[in-house]
């Protein structure tokens, strides 16, 4: 190989949520066997994720991508379509799988500034606001979403960020 990532990465995971999960939610693992596994040998877990919830939580994960179409698997709900008449892969109903981005840069991150103005550079946790990423107030290891790479002075709404477990 030449060059350098670019991009995020992305793993597979089954929304064990009880209900869709979208785009830029912020999520965390679910206290729940792994759901399946798959790749060479059986060797790649896919666990089940939810919403996250709580403020500093240490089962967070990453966030949701985008709804995981597997070809040719008819357990797979049907897929909605948008206003264009496209498939909606933005939103990943209950019992789906869907990637995840757990490492690298991402344009839609959900956030809530109500803890503190978010800046540039502020380190990343979950929230009180079910699927939200907030300020990390008083950091602590295993509970770090990552970066933001842009500001939410107030409110609620998206942020690019760097996913960097920490």
């Amino acid at each position: 190989f030449t060059g350098a990532k670019t991009g995020y990465v992305a793993d597979i995971f089954k929304n064990g949520s009880g209900t869709d999960l979208k785009t830029g939610d912020v999520v965390k693992l679910k206290n729940a066997p792994i759901a399946r596994f798959y790749g060479n040998d059986n060797k790649i877990p896919v666990p089940e994720i939810t919403l996250a919830f709580t403020p500093d939580d240490e089962c967070i994960i990453g966030v949701v991508d985008r709804r995981a179409i597997q070809p040719g698997n008819e357990n797979s709900s049907p897929v909605t379509e948008n206003e264009a008449g496209q498939p909606d892969i933005t939103v990943v109903p209950d019992g789906e799988e869907c990637y995840v981005v757990t490492l690298g840069v991402y344009a839609r991150c959900k956030a809530d500034a109500a803890s503190g103005p978010i800046k540039r550079g502020s380190l990343l946790t979950t929230s009180s606001t079910p699927g939200c990423a907030q300020i990390a107030v008083s950091p602590k290891i295993g509970r770090i979403l990552g970066k933001a790479l842009e500001p939410l002075d107030e409110g609620t709404g998206y942020i690019a960020v760097l996913v960097n477990m920490q």
